[in-house]
């Protein structure tokens, strides 16, 4: 082996050796993990639902209440009997953020909206004066591009339009059905966000509506 063909050796193991280094060195950077428990203030261990919204605050619904968290500190909300602004259950079962960046909390007693300032609370439930929804246990949502909210519940799927009030029943079928339904359109509203929407037919039936004409 003449002396170039040692330097060109030589320089090709500090190559291999560097790289080999760098990608160690990123492998730690990122398999760094913080635990987060009750004792740091979450609401309860149990959490069945996250979300992170549009202002960068991570949600979490546990089986007591639901959880804002900054990165630093928690901000709760919880049912509190008599209590303005409160939850309308603490049983947290799917959360979501409209366009207008209000959250939307899924419950097993009925919906609460989180207006945008994060204080005011507004519930819905079965009862025809506070949302009308076809049953309080509230398992899943799904919001489309045109801001309608969509809440499957165990006696059917209900769709809350701002503009359209009472809430309405568009589908009365078991839970199974409509956990498999609201998931099925939310995966098509993540894959495809700008040529989906979802739109109400007069007899109540779901249609895609194509907005590229593809």
């Amino acid at each position: 082996m003449n002396l170039k063909n040692k330097y060109l050796m030589i320089i090709l193991a500090v190559i291999i050796i560097k790289t080999n280094f760098s990608i160690n060195v990123q492998a730690k950077e990122y398999n760094r993990f913080n635990n987060i428990s009750i004792e740091d203030g979450l609401s309860q261990a149990t959490v069945e639902t996250m979300m992170q919204d549009s202002k960068g605050y991570i949600w979490l619904g546990t089986n007591d209440g639901l959880d804002r968290y900054n990165g630093y500190t928690f901000k709760k909300y919880s049912y509190e009997k008599g209590q303005e602004n409160s939850l309308v259950n603490s049983y947290i079962l799917d959360i979501k953020e409209d366009s207008e960046g209000n959250i939307w909390v899924a419950t097993a007693a009925g919906i609460s909206k989180i207006y945008n300032d994060g204080e005011k609370v507004q519930n819905y439930t079965s009862d025809s004066e506070s949302g009308n929804l076809s049953n309080d246990n509230t398992t899943t949502m799904l919001i489309s591009n045109s801001n309608k909210i969509y809440v499957g519940t165990a006696e059917g799927i209900n769709l809350y339009d701002k503009n359209n009030i009472p809430i309405i029943s568009i589908i009365v079928n078991s839970i199974c059905i409509n956990f498999l339904i609201l998931n099925l359109l939310d995966i098509i509203t993540i894959i495809l966000p700008t040529i989906v929407d979802i739109t109400i037919g007069n007899i109540g039936i779901i249609n895609n509506v194509i907005k590229n004409n593809i």
